[in-house]
């Protein structure tokens, strides 16, 4: 894994933040806001489905930035969102290396920006703290990908499992489409207990319990990717 050379913590925020507070990009994606979400909701009725999470849990997206996959998730389960620029009512302030929750609060989280942590092991041990026993982390990874604001490049799953404690497993990683209709991996993590036999694993891995889920998940995607023109 590389990372991007930062000063002092306080450069690495002001980098960040940088990103989110600015009107251009925030005027801009308000166009394709509608379509984004519409994504984020295929891809977290896929995640229900194989019983990620159900209808009255309570989720988290981490560096949610305008709250498309926040609201997406409210039409799944009571959710909320944080980041570096809070966007009320669905994202508050909040950083995800310090998670403004207390212990166990969530049943399932969600992010696509760990590409964005300054410090990955920090961020995992916060997500591990806040998340409930037997609960499931989903992380959208883009192996290998930097561009302007992004503080580090992962590079493969070894990037994230050697940062995790003995409490985080991975459960699955399989490859979809993300709310630009562009390949990812989803990453699937479970925080569980110490007692072995407190372990209760309920997401669906077998592919062909779920094969015609992902078909259809990958149709509406590129269905809407390509009417909000994120693809040709």
């Amino acid at each position: 894994m590389k990372s991007r050379e930062y000063s002092s913590y306080e450069e690495y925020l002001a980098h960040q933040i940088k990103k989110t507070d600015n009107d251009g990009r925030r005027q801009r994606l308000s166009k394709i806001a509608a379509a984004r979400q519409q994504i984020f909701e295929e891809r977290f009725k896929l995640l229900k489905f194989r019983n990620a999470f159900k209808e009255d849990d309570y989720g988290l997206c981490l560096g949610a930035r305008y709250g498309e996959e926040v609201r997406a998730l409210k039409t799944q389960c009571r959710a909320v969102g944080i980041d570096l620029v809070e966007q009320l009512p669905d994202v508050i302030k909040g950083d995800f290396h310090n998670i403004p929750f207390p212990d166990e609060h969530f049943d399932f989280v969600y992010t696509n920006s760990l590409d964005h942590a300054y410090d990955l092991e920090g961020v995992f041990s916060e997500v591990e703290r806040v998340l409930k026993k037997n609960a499931y982390l989903c992380v959208d990874v883009d192996f290998g990908v930097c561009g302007n604001h992004e503080a580090i490049i992962i590079n493969d799953l070894n990037d994230l499992t050697s940062r995790f404690s003995n409490k985080l497993k991975i459960i699955d990683c399989i490859m979809l489409v993300d709310a630009r209709g562009q390949n990812i991996r989803e990453v699937i993590v479970q925080k569980v207990p110490e007692n072995i036999n407190d372990i209760k694993n309920n997401l669906i891995v077998c592919p062909h319990q779920f094969v015609n889920e992902v078909l259809r998940l990958f149709q509406n995607t590129m269905k809407i990717a390509t009417a909000a023109g994120f693809i040709t």
